[in-house]
């Protein structure tokens, strides 16, 4: 085994042990089995899906060969950057799982604030409409109450006017 094979399979070997932490027994393996779980719609929220989950599956293949001593194998230095990148993305949270479900979260969060603005906006045009039946209503109570004091004040001067004239 070569210095590149033995720094490959010790990144690997972390990059298992956080994804059995995760995912459980099953590790990286789980890991490419929900990515390949996911459909079309989800999986247009992650830049480069397919080629994120190629790479995966040919790293977990790659550790597969050094592990089981097949010498039919060869590792890049591009196997170690990926491996590393890959490492790196679990740690940081940028992983394409985790971008798929922060995404999900996004959108889910995006769907409850259109939700209450469509609420306020109900509110806001049924409000206006009230407030006009409210101010017809008034206006209708304020004319009701002028003709009635008018037709007191005409009692009342055709009483003084009577008084007057019959006295």
């Amino acid at each position: 085994m070569q210095n590149i094979d033995m720094e490959y399979f010790s990144e690997y070997k972390i990059v298992e042990r956080i994804c059995r932490d995760m995912y459980g027994e099953n590790g990286v393996k789980a890991y490419i089995e929900e990515m390949e779980n996911c459909n079309s719609r989800e999986k247009i929220f992650v830049n480069n899906w397919d080629t994120e989950l190629r790479t995966l599956k040919h790293l977990k293949w790659l550790r597969n060969q050094i592990a089981h001593d097949n010498e039919s194998y060869e590792v890049t230095e591009q196997d170690l950057a990926d491996i590393k990148t890959f490492h790196n993305a679990l740690l940081t949270q940028q992983d394409p799982l985790a971008l798929l479900h922060k995404e999900i979260e996004n959108t889910k969060k995006k769907q409850q604030e259109y939700k209450l603005q469509q609420k306020q906006i109900q509110k806001t045009i049924q409000q206006p409409i009230h407030n006009n039946s409210e101010d017809y209503q008034e206006d209708e109570n304020d004319s009701s109450k002028t003709i009635a004091i008018v037709a007191v004040a005409a009692v009342v001067v055709i009483i003084i006017i009577a008084f007057l004239f019959f006295h």
